[in-house]
């Protein structure tokens, strides 16, 4: 993650900030699908990722970093 996280922040930066069309981060998407993600991962690296970017861009803006979002439905109902 140390390594992964910075490449990911800098792929979607322009210059010393976030590309403008950057306005949330969602981390985890559908993390339910799948078998060997749990929330605890995701909870994991939405924490690793905001202190790493804090720690490594501390000039980009801050946007709203957000987990997990499911939006299809589980034996015929929605997660929420």
């Amino acid at each position: 993650m140390n390594n992964a996280i910075p490449m990911l922040i800098k792929s979607f930066s322009k210059g010393n900030d976030y590309h403008p069309a950057v306005q949330g981060i969602v981390i985890g998407n559908e993390f339910n699908r799948a078998k060997d993600i749990s929330v605890a991962n995701v909870v994991f690296f939405t924490n690793a990722w905001a202190l790493i970017e804090q720690q490594t861009f501390p000039g980009h803006r801050k946007v709203p970093i957000g987990h997990p979002v499911a939006f299809g439905r589980i034996n015929n109902e929605y997660d929420c």
